[in-house]
């Protein structure tokens, strides 16, 4: 049905029917609450509520990849290469493949010896000892020539390019016999000739490097010489030894490259229990690497690791957030709701990190539910789900279960979204943790139960169910009053207690001002059916009625509802005084609230109740004495009604004051259904065209402007109006008299 055909269906309303397109215009047609946060015209303009929007997401994201990333143990202080400060042994059993013992078993296989490919070349043998006998010869020469002196024989083999002698080896040679160095020279031809003898593959530069240090030294010689002639031998052989044995650099690289591919990745297999590190140790590359796997240190990748999981809280940052921005438009209004959601996400992500690796054997027992619980008795059903839809996935993180801890977790919460949204008593916990346990127990059936016949762990899922269940209940009812004043949310609770009579501020007013709290009651009544039929907060609107006017018992005797047969005090004051009384008591009411620490919610309800309207009798009263009385002398201070249940309280209060001025004054027809085609006495109204005058009236002056009631709301309201206010001013029963007196002794008695 169309909210045109809703609005004229109710009856009496053909005159508010005919408003049309303006009256389109002029009220919004998107509810926009959320919950029971405060609703109001966008206090921004869309580039703020977009600022609003990504400041939220980026700072939630930060805060979840935070947690996620910062390791939280004492192993987060180890270093590779330095001792370790603590003992560790592992958590939980491990497969995983090496990264430091594949490359070390890589290496191997590349260095081996079969991969070392050689060239040798054979004339570097031959060139040598030929090189070596003419050296021989040229000594030889030398030593014979009778022209030089010893001195100057000496300096010349000194000088020769090929040996490079030192002093003490060139006069030594020079004073040698010739039999003497005849000696050497063999010696030294026949130990050249061994050596090479014995090294069928060649030498290289290690080779020769280390022949010359470590073999030439202890090499037997004729024992004809003496150890000048011998160590003279050996440094002229060492002399001439040089390396024939060379790398192909480009063979040996392919077969290099070939044995590291054939070597396949070394699985390492840690035990549940076992020793990782011993305190005191020091930490090596593998022992560190085990560490990492273990999510003991900072994961493999150090700095990439932490911005993984950094981006990793922003993705989930960015789905919640994207939701809430696209459905839940009412909550960017509400920073101090948006803090709440976002640090209870971050901390539940936080206790699950501490908490699920001790719960290794039993994760499911995490009371994940508390967090979707108390956002959905909050704000929303939906918001409460998706957030606990987020937070299960980073916490199924934390176990090897991860798929069956995740699965668990969602459907406990979801159990507990759709049970609490119900609950407005303390008792309603109770059935919202029977709801999350059940759930809990038969997910963790499921993941952790292995066969049927295990009863033992039957009882364990049992009992760690239950406990889930209880805990997310106990926590939800113990921390949701606290969160909902830190979030300006009023709580169903804190309602329920500001109902109540014996409330000081309410029982003050049903004792001061009787008359006030009388209509306060019947208002109430209007507003919570009202809201009830529209789909709006009724406890609210109940509990904002009772208070909406406590600002009159400052002065009760100035307002009719209190006079009773006592003299209008007004006649005696000038309008512009009456007026200021009667207005004062939206500002002292809200004060008077202030003081006794009513949520702003509720003060809401006294400051809106009667919006911007116009005091009009005292106005009409001083146009009569002052031509030129300023009309904003005569208006309530506003603001005019800023949701759904503050409107409803505005239409409620105006039609029950008018009706029952009507029908005090015998101006009122309460016709009864057989009756309404009965042509009415002149100036006297039916419920129904007083309900559609009140609120054709508040549309008109724009007091709904700012309140996202629909047209349809409108006319399901009105309607509620007239069956409420009929069963209130229903046709009385006119008794007869008796025909005679009757004695008051029965005639028994006589």
């Amino acid at each position: 049905m169309s909210d045109r055909h809703s609005w004229g269906a109710v009856p009496g309303s053909t005159r508010l029917a005919k408003l049309g397109r303006s009256l389109q215009r002029r009220l919004p047609v998107d509810g926009g609450g959320v919950g029971r946060s405060k609703v109001t015209k966008p206090a921004g303009s869309a580039k703020e509520l977009l600022l609003t929007f990504l400041a939220f997401g980026i700072t939630l994201g930060m805060l979840l990849g935070i947690v996620l990333a910062v390791p939280l143990s004492a192993a987060a202080a180890i270093t590779k290469g330095a001792p370790s400060p603590i003992t560790i042994n592992a958590p939980q059993a491990l497969t995983y493949q090496s990264e430091v013992q594949t490359r070390a078993a890589q290496a191997a296989a590349a260095n081996a010896a079969e991969n070392i490919q050689p060239i040798i070349d054979v004339t570097v043998v031959e060139r040598q000892r030929d090189e070596l006998q003419r050296t021989f010869e040229n000594i030889t020469r030398i030593r014979n020539d009778a022209a030089l002196s010893i001195e100057a024989r000496a300096a010349a083999l000194s000088a020769l390019p090929t040996l490079r002698l030192v002093p003490a080896e060139a006069a030594e040679i020079v004073q040698l016999s010739t039999d003497e160095w005849q000696l050497v020279t063999d010696e030294a031809r026949r130990l050249y000739d061994d050596i090479w003898r014995n090294q069928p593959n060649g030498l290289s530069e290690l080779d020769v490097q280390a022949l010359r240090e470590r073999d030439l030294p202890y090499r037997r010689v004729s024992p004809a010489l003496d150890d000048e002639q011998r160590r003279l031998v050996l440094s002229l052989v060492g002399t001439f030894l040089q390396p024939n044995r060379t790398i192909d650099q480009e063979a040996t690289a392919l077969r290099q490259a070939a044995a590291r591919a054939g070597v396949n990745p070394v699985e390492v297999r840690i035990a549940k229990g076992e020793n990782i590190v011993r305190e005191g140790d020091v930490v090596t590359e593998e022992t560190y690497e085990k560490l990492q796997n273990l999510g003991l240190v900072f994961g493999p990748g150090g700095s990439v690791a932490i911005l993984q999981k950094l981006l990793l809280g922003l993705l989930a940052a960015w789905l919640f957030t994207s939701y809430l921005y696209r459905y839940q438009t009412g909550l960017w209004r509400n920073r101090r709701g948006l803090a709440v959601i976002g640090v209870a996400m971050a901390a539940i992500l936080l206790a699950a990190r501490l908490v699920v690796p001790m719960w290794d054997t039993v994760p499911y027992a995490f009371p994940l539910g508390a967090l979707a619980i108390v956002l959905t008795v909050l704000f929303d059903g939906r918001v409460g789900l998706l957030a606990a839809l987020t937070v299960a996935p980073l916490i199924g993180m934390q176990t090897d279960q991860s798929i069956g801890l995740t699965f668990t977790l969602m459907l406990s919460s979801a159990a507990g979204v759709f049970l609490a949204q119900r609950a407005i008593r303390s008792v309603s916990f109770v059935g919202v943790g029977a709801g999350v346990a059940a759930l809990t127990m038969a997910s963790a059936l499921v993941f952790w139960l292995d066969s049927v016949n295990e009863w033992p762990r039957w009882l364990t899922i049992a009992t760690f169910s239950v406990l889930n269940g209880a805990g997310s209940s106990i926590l939800a009812l113990g921390t949701y009053h606290v969160l909902g004043r830190l979030a300006n949310v009023v709580t169903p609770l804190q309602l329920m207690e500001l109902a109540h009579p014996n409330q000081p501020l309410l029982h003050r007013l049903m004792r001061e001002a009787p008359g006030t709290y009388h209509h306060s009651i019947v208002v109430s009544n209007l507003a919570e059916v009202a809201a009830e039929d529209i789909g709006a907060d009724a406890l609210l609107a109940r509990v904002g009625a009772y208070y909406h006017d406590v600002g009159k018992m400052l002065r009760p005797y100035f307002f009719t509802d209190n006079q009773h047969e006592r003299s209008n005090v007004h006649d005696s004051l000038d309008a512009k005084t009456s007026a200021t009384i009667i207005i004062d008591h939206v500002r002292e009411g809200a004060k008077l609230a202030r003081e006794h620490r009513l949520p702003e919610h509720v003060i809401d309800f006294i400051r809106e109740h009667h919006g911007t309207n116009l005091v009009s009798y005292f106005y009409q009263r001083a146009l009569r004495e002052d031509t030129e009385a300023d009309i904003e002398d005569f208006q309530y201070p506003g603001p005019k009604p800023q949701t759904r249940e503050t409107g409803i309280l505005m239409l409620a209060d105006g039609v029950e004051a008018t009706v029952r001025s009507r029908a005090q004054s015998g101006k009122l027809r309460p016709v009864r259904p057989e009756e309404e085609g009965e042509r009415a006495a002149p100036g006297v109204q039916s419920i129904a065209e007083v309900v559609d005058q009140i609120v054709t009236e508040r549309v008109r002056s724009g007091q709904l402007d700012e309140c996202p009631l629909t047209l349809r709301d409108i006319a399901i309201i009105k309607e509620s109006f007239i069956k409420t206010l009929q069963g209130i001013y229903h046709p009385r029963v006119d008794y007869p008299q008796p025909l005679k007196a009757q004695s008051a002794v029965p005639e028994v008695a006589r």
